[in-house]
């Protein structure tokens, strides 16, 4: 304790000793800091506040970008089926989530479209964009086509054996994974699927006849079942007639 004493004692007649142009320079410079300290705080947290702020913007963002994706995809099918819409946001790939709807956003556009279908028979003829990979991904036919021995690199491709209502319907199935079937386009629609070898929605056009098979149309299905080589179909018409 004495000796703690004497050490103040002699701290304490030191600073005394002091010129005063020392003692208000350290005065000054330990109010400044206290006053800088005090200063810096609030900067702080109105940093963490727009942190969070932010943060609260970025989540209700991808919200509204969830919801409206489903939305926008359909706007962007319809917008290529009625005039083969080309996407003009340089950045479309980031607006959507899985693969099934990039490709289904290429269903009859003409980005990136490499190859041309003329569809139709002579002065009832539709020109259809379509994608080479996409195409042969999705039928034998076209991968014989495209990227067979025999291959031949057209850019356009004449078909005036399918009605161009039929033949967007099958592309629309490759493209997009959905049926699209009308009563007046389903057997041209069966015609291009058998055509192609587009099994499963040849399946789902047997099925849509199936289903629509009355006492008035069964002669005609008949006919047209043995014409596709259909014997379930053929069968359940002879049972209506």
């Amino acid at each position: 304790m004495v000796d703690a004493k004497g050490r103040n004692m002699k701290c304490l007649t030191f600073f005394l000793m002091l010129p005063e142009s020392v003692k208000s320079k350290s005065s000054k410079s330990a109010k400044k800091g206290n006053t800088s300290g005090s200063s810096k705080l609030p900067p702080v947290c109105y940093e963490i506040i727009a942190l969070r702020s932010k943060k609260k913007k970025k989540m209700s963002a991808e919200i509204l970008s969830t919801t409206t994706t489903t939305t926008t995809v359909q706007q962007y099918q319809q917008q290529n089926l009625n005039n083969n819409n080309t996407i003009q946001n340089c950045n479309w790939q980031g607006l959507y989530s899985t693969i099934r709807e990039r490709n289904s956003v290429m269903f009859n556009n003409e980005l990136m479209a490499d190859v041309h279908f003329v569809v139709g028979q002579p002065g009832r003829t539709q020109q259809l964009p379509g994608h080479r990979y996409v195409l042969a991904v999705g039928s034998s036919v076209f991968h014989a086509m495209f990227y067979g021995e025999l291959a031949e690199n057209k850019d356009e491709i004449l078909i005036p054996d399918v009605e161009p209502a039929a033949f967007l319907a099958m592309l629309k199935y490759i493209y997009c994974d959905e049926i699209d079937l009308t009563a007046d386009t389903v057997l041209a629609t069966l015609y291009a699927a058998k055509k192609y070898i587009v099994p499963h929605l040849a399946r789902a056009c047997v099925n849509f006849l199936e289903t629509s098979l009355s006492a008035k149309n069964a002669c005609v299905l008949l006919s047209q079942s043995c014409l596709f080589e259909e014997p379930e179909l053929t069968q359940r018409c002879w049972e209506v007639i």
